[in-house]
């Protein structure tokens, strides 16, 4: 998941009164450059929370599959998690033909 460590990276909406555009609880500040953000992986559960991983440079499959690897079973076990079903989203890095393989050769 991506977070903006300053303002929006995208659209911004403002509810205001008729001639309040221009006041400044209406406006939104900027950063020059466009600020910064970062990017984490995590899981979570019933039983509780796992790692938080900082994220590096480009997300593709081979970081992702790197980073389940080596958080997502310390995790699970972290919180007490004998048998559980991991569950994501359908971005691309999720659902690869190389993660996908990671998957069904890590299947208990």
């Amino acid at each position: 998941s991506k977070f903006n460590l300053f303002y929006s990276d995208g659209k911004v909406s403002v509810w205001r009164k008729p001639g309040t555009g221009l006041t400044l609880k209406n406006l939104s500040p900027t950063v020059k450059h466009g600020g910064d953000s970062i990017m984490v992986w995590g899981c979570f559960s019933y039983q509780g929370v796992g790692k938080l991983v900082f994220i590096k440079g480009k997300m593709n499959s081979k970081n992702y599959i790197n980073i389940l690897s080596n958080n997502l079973p310390s995790s699970a076990a972290n919180m007490g998690l004998s048998d559980y079903t991991f569950k994501q989203d359908n971005d691309p890095k999720h659902k690869s033909k190389a993660t996908t393989n990671f998957f069904f050769k890590t299947k208990r």
